[in-house]
């Protein structure tokens, strides 16, 4: 799952920022901080296939797009318009909503998995990653 959400990430990336790779453009990329969780009953039925799917594991988060962008619409109405784009292997709905509430809000409920401690802070995914953190694990591997 972690696989497909980075591929989601990267097809978003160039939608988003015209030379993604580009120092220069750095400061330009979409950011995503991206918890583990679990369904809990409530009013909102979700469909047989996401609740036994991983057993109801999912991914929700924050997604932070700057505000020069390529994106014409919000995310929102752009994941909605081109959902074929990023559902691929283990990703079967990508879904957005603009934030409402508070920051802090939308922070505390984000992170209630690790609250519950039904998820760990290395379940946690963060895009883009740090170039230099990537070089690092590979040394320590030994791949060059």
């Amino acid at each position: 799952m972690k696989q497909g959400i980075t591929e989601a990430y990267k097809t978003l990336l160039l939608r988003v920022a015209r030379k993604p790779r580009s120092p220069a453009h750095r400061n330009r990329l979409p950011e995503w901080v991206l918890v583990p969780d679990w369904p809990v009953p409530k009013g909102a039925k979700a469909s047989l296939r996401e609740v036994t799917l991983n057993n109801g594991l999912h991914y929700q988060g924050l997604a932070l797009i700057p505000p020069r962008s390529r994106l014409r619409e919000g995310l929102d109405a752009h994941f909605d318009t081109h959902q074929a784009l990023y559902t691929r292997g283990a990703v079967a709905r990508i879904h957005a909503e603009p934030i409402t509430e508070t920051p802090r809000r939308a922070a505390f409920y984000l992170f209630k998995s690790l609250q519950r401690r039904r998820a760990d802070f290395d379940s946690v995914i963060i895009l883009p990653r740090v170039i230099s953190e990537l070089e690092d694990s590979v040394e320590v591997r030994g791949v060059h």
